[in-house]
């Protein structure tokens, strides 16, 4: 199951360079934030091929000196799945000196506001993907310092593939 943070709640996260690992379907992350919640010092992954986000945030959310892994690729579906993915009007992410990784490393839709201190935002996807992906009115990106990359050589055949997207 999913950890579950309510809204109204407060929480902080120290994994003290531990791991939190899970399969969850698409639409579903391994954490999912709908209150006030800081992770730090240690990993979190999600392992499901097109799964769910391994952090889907809802909330307030800051990432502090972790890692956060998306879940694996499969270019047979093409769809995407995002290591991070904050949404909805209200919503705020900061993350600050971490490495996200995922096909998407950090989605940003439906309003949310992101804040980027510093790290690295990779997308070593087969097929397409982005470091950072931010769409819908109202949503709002701040990338302060940081390594976006993709590991992906397009070709004829492919498209999508950008380190940062706003749509």
């Amino acid at each position: 199951e999913s950890i579950v943070i309510p809204a109204g709640k407060s929480i902080t996260i120290d994994l003290n360079s531990m791991s939190i690992t899970g399969t969850m379907p698409k639409g579903i992350g391994v954490v999912e934030n709908n209150g006030t919640l800081t992770i730090q010092n240690g990993t979190i992954s999600s392992t499901a091929i097109n799964g769910g986000a391994a952090v889907l945030n809802k909330g307030t959310l800051t990432i502090t000196d972790a890692t956060v892994n998306g879940a694996p690729s499969n270019t047979a579906t093409g769809t995407a799945s995002y290591a991070v993915n904050s949404q909805g009007i209200g919503s705020k992410l900061v993350v600050n000196n971490s490495t996200i990784i995922g096909r998407g490393a950090i989605a940003a839709t439906k309003g949310t506001k992101v804040v980027l201190n510093g790290g690295t935002y990779h997308t070593p996807a087969v097929a397409w993907g982005h470091a950072v992906y931010a769409t819908n009115e109202g949503t709002e990106v701040v990338i302060n310092a940081g390594i976006f990359s993709e590991g992906y050589e397009m070709s004829a055949n492919n498209w999508g593939m950008y380190q940062i997207y706003s749509g």
